[in-house]
């Protein structure tokens, strides 16, 4: 059985968010991506295949979604076949995290891995305590929450101002 070395998955993770960052920030793809997130009606109007894009990136999502479970499948030893549901709550939140944290309150790259990070501390810090995963999950929702309220309030606050 060949082991994979505790860097590989690391380093993996590194090249595609890279990656990822390059093409949706430098290229024409990532400006099109970003348009049809603002407003697809007008990237259509603008001569723009919304429908194709739209499919491309669905397409490249699993992908990336399937090099990430080729990742936990070589690192864990027992298979459960809904283990990924677990990571459905962090993926959602580290994706409002770093909208959260963009100046233009869009979804990036960066902001999104530091979510991740964010939510990985937290999650490992209840761990070390002896909590159960089920306050796992409660006490990474209310983080969520707490950083989506003072998103809000923030708003709210350069509004008035």
């Amino acid at each position: 059985m060949v082991r994979c070395s505790a860097l590989f998955p690391l380093i993996v993770v590194l090249v595609v968010v890279v990656v990822s960052g390059v093409v949706l920030s430098k290229t024409r793809y990532g400006r099109v991506l970003t348009s049809i997130g603002i407003q697809a009606s007008v990237t259509r109007y603008s001569g723009v295949a919304v429908p194709a894009h739209v499919a491309a990136t669905y397409v490249l999502t699993g992908v990336i979604a399937a090099i990430a479970g080729l990742i936990l499948t070589s690192t864990v030893t027992v298979y459960i076949p809904s283990s990924g549901n677990a990571f459905l709550l962090n993926a959602i939140g580290a994706t409002f995290i770093g909208t959260t944290l963009s100046p233009l309150g869009r979804p990036n790259v960066l902001g999104t891995v530091l979510g991740v990070l964010l939510l990985s501390i937290v999650a490992n810090g209840l761990l070390l305590t002896g909590l159960n995963f089920y306050w796992q999950q409660v006490g990474t929702g209310l983080l969520i929450f707490a950083v989506l309220s003072i998103s809000f309030i923030n708003q709210k606050a350069k509004r008035r101002a």
